[in-house]
């Protein structure tokens, strides 16, 4: 015989009795329903946008690093070192800083003046 309030082997109540909300508190009849558990091997959704929020911030800071890479030839070796560490320490904004500024300020300073 089962205990007081606990449910069927479905897990479901009866039809005409009573039973445990997920939530602890005992249901009156015909209201009882037993919510169904998370799966364990699905992610939330939260887990999922925060993978793919996490998954850009790498793929900005890896073309910021290769773009300052290959543009090495037209900085000094400070510049080169300042936005590496720029892009690496300050994980969005480094990276758009130096794609959306400083390449361009470096492609300016390496073409010769056109008169």
């Amino acid at each position: 015989m089962p205990r007081r309030g606990a449910l069927p082997a479905g897990g479901v109540c009866g039809p005409n009795r009573g039973g445990i909300s997920a939530s602890g508190r005992w249901l009156p009849r015909k209201v009882a329903v037993v919510t169904a558990a998370a799966n364990p091997l699905l992610p939330a959704a939260s887990d999922v946008v925060w993978s793919v929020v996490a998954v850009a911030m790498l793929v900005l800071a890896v073309v910021a690093l290769v773009s300052i890479a290959r543009g090495a030839k037209r900085l000094t070796a400070a510049q080169a070192l300042g936005w590496t560490l720029l892009a690496v320490l300050v994980p969005v904004v480094g990276p758009l800083a130096w794609l959306f500024i400083g390449r361009r300020a470096s492609v300016a300073s390496a073409s010769p003046a056109v008169e």
